[in-house]
């Protein structure tokens, strides 16, 4: 089946659903590859799908993932098991969903989910050293999704590629022939799929920590930027206080094992663009084992502060400062770097006041990053 038209691939997705529903099998294209669907809450469905012949070299039909319609219905999932999302999973969520990123979800309660969601269990879920692993996928296609919207039930799902229908490999991205010999009754064939490479897969536990398990259509470093905690500090011109904050922090998360989750940058409230840092604070950082050689200055812009994840500002004027440029509800993102109070500039002064300030800086950022769980 090959549908044309808006109104013939909501009727496609539809009769997708009912196949589903049905007890059968379809494969649907999605943003990645196209995949292989079954209800996970039906076991001969399930038992259908691990049987399907595979190429010699592709190993073994292993637990599926659970392909969810949105976000939303992830995290309502979670709220109907009375399971807290952490912040930082939540996150996580939010920023890689829907999209070509498959989560694989740790925690004790895993088994609440999967009997919320109403999956048999051993489908999508597998054993792991802190209790389960509930592998989860929400697609960034609008017929897929839909399709998963009007099923009656959860679906789960695997790639159609390593299918051995008697046919030729599929090329990347395309949809495998000759499936109906094998015991698929619904193939939606819509063409070669956006990206034509799996989903990237990651593990991540209950407070959002998280690893790359496999790497596909989305990069280790694209991980990373899309899910790193950005930290920004505010300073005036950028060119002494904040740089070594965030070259501390940067040392300092660095050592911890953490770059992986956490990004610093820093700005000024009222900076030109591509001033190098003081001599004095080169040193002083130096002095701490942080290092600014490749500093240049930025001024703080809406946007840099609205993607942050917290700023720090090093006084509270530079805070009013940060806030003015956000909407309302993101200005509880700001505060003073060091509660005790500011950090005031040390420009002008000698080598030993900026050697104090880093000294100050390296106490208060090891504070800081415990409360970002880093």
């Amino acid at each position: 089946m090959t549908p044309e038209t808006s109104s013939t691939r909501i009727d496609a997705a539809r009769d997708a659903a009912a196949t589903l529903d049905d007890g059968q099998l379809a494969v649907l294209r999605t943003e990645t590859v196209y995949g292989i669907f079954a209800r996970g809450d039906n076991q001969d469905a399930v038992d259908r799908v691990r049987s399907l012949p595979r190429r010699g070299d592709t190993g073994t039909w292993g637990a599926l993932a659970w392909h969810a319609p949105s976000v939303d219905a992830v995290i309502e999932a979670h709220e109907r098991a009375s399971l807290e999302i952490a912040p930082a999973l939540r996150r996580a969520m939010r920023r890689v969903w829907p999209g070509p990123i498959t989560l694989r979800v740790h925690g004790s309660g895993m088994d609440a989910l999967v009997r919320t969601v109403g999956l048999l269990p051993g489908v999508a879920d597998s054993e792991s050293d802190d209790g389960h692993a509930l592998a989860i996928r929400v697609p960034d296609d609008t017929w897929a999704a839909m399709a998963l919207q009007h099923a009656d039930g959860p679906v789960v799902g695997a790639s159609a590629e390593p299918i051995d229908a008697g046919e030729p490999a599929p090329s990347a991205g395309a949809c495998p022939k000759g499936l109906e010999k094998v015991g698929v009754p619904f193939v939606l064939d819509e063409g070669p799929t956006r990206l034509a490479r799996h989903s990237t897969v990651l593990d991540i536990d209950s407070e959002g920590a998280w690893s790359i398990r496999s790497e596909g259509a989305v990069s280790a470093e694209q991980v990373t930027e899309r899910l790193a905690t950005l930290i920004v500090f505010v300073c005036t011109g950028n060119t002494c206080r904040s740089p070594m904050a965030q070259a501390i922090a940067t040392s300092l998360i660095e050592r911890r094992g953490q770059a992986h989750r956490a990004v610093a940058v820093s700005a000024g409230v009222a900076a030109a663009n591509g001033a190098r840092a003081t001599p004095e604070a080169v040193f002083a950082s130096e002095a701490v084992g942080a290092s600014l050689d490749g500093h240049r200055s930025q001024p703080a812009s809406p946007d840099l502060l609205e993607r942050a994840d917290v700023v720090y500002a090093m006084t509270a004027s530079h805070a009013e400062a940060a806030r003015a440029m956000l909407p309302d509800g993101l200005r509880s993102k700001v505060h003073t770097l060091d509660p005790a109070g500011d950090v005031e500039d040390p420009i002008g002064g000698p080598q030993a006041l900026y050697d104090e300030v880093a000294r100050r800086f390296v106490g208060v950022l090891e504070r800081r990053l415990e409360e970002l769980g880093l």
